[in-house]
């Protein structure tokens, strides 16, 4: 979320016509998705290095969305 004195999950809940706990629950998840993408990433990184080659010059956070099924 962008700004989240903007978006508070009253308002989100509010704006989208659903529980304060089901808002709750999907920033949660959210931010778990965002937190796995970037130990994803950072694996990947790993793993080139390790093999001896650097497989990879630039993981962003937009390339390993590609990535992930």
């Amino acid at each position: 979320m962008a700004n989240p004195e903007a978006n508070s999950v009253r308002d989100l809940a509010g704006r989208y016509h659903l529980s304060i706990k089901r808002v709750d629950a999907i920033l949660r998840l959210k931010g778990l998705e965002e937190n796995w993408i970037k130990v994803r990433a950072l694996s990947l990184v790993s793993l080139a290095r390790g093999s001896g080659r650097m497989m990879f010059t630039k993981i962003s956070l937009e390339d390993t969305k590609m990535v992930i099924p």
